[in-house]
């Protein structure tokens, strides 16, 4: 398996290194460890800095692909979606990982889901 870790650029990711050294960051490629994915994810939500959720991006991808963790499918999907561009293929990628997180159960895809199908059926009504 190859590693690919990705080294912060920015003096503030200091503190966040202190708290997450690489060893972790290679217990989520390596070993697809949830608990240690689910606190990068977190730590990343409440960051408000960019360059974490790019980088929790990578490992969402990483969960979700390798080691089929369900949770990271609609992080997987909202990160490829929040981009300033968005091409088709890059669309549809975001639009699989948003069906699996519905048929996964993941409460937050569904109440998007459902609010996006209001949304048309109220347009559609007009």
């Amino acid at each position: 398996m190859s590693l690919f870790i990705l080294l912060p650029g920015c003096t503030h990711n200091i503190v966040y290194l202190e708290v997450m050294d690489d060893s972790s960051l290679v217990d989520i490629i390596e070993k697809g460890d949830v608990q240690k994915y689910n606190w990068l994810s977190l730590h990343s939500l409440y960051s408000g800095w960019e360059d974490e959720e790019s980088r929790c991006a990578a490992y969402s991808f990483i969960m979700a692909e390798c080691y089929g963790y369900e949770p990271a499918d609609y992080y997987v999907y909202r990160s490829l979606m929040d981009r300033d561009t968005l091409d088709n293929h890059l669309r549809n990628i975001a639009a699989k990982y948003f069906q699996k997180a519905v048929e996964n159960g993941d409460t937050t895809a569904i109440a998007e889901m459902r609010k996006t199908n209001a949304a048309k059926q109220k347009q559609s009504s007009h």
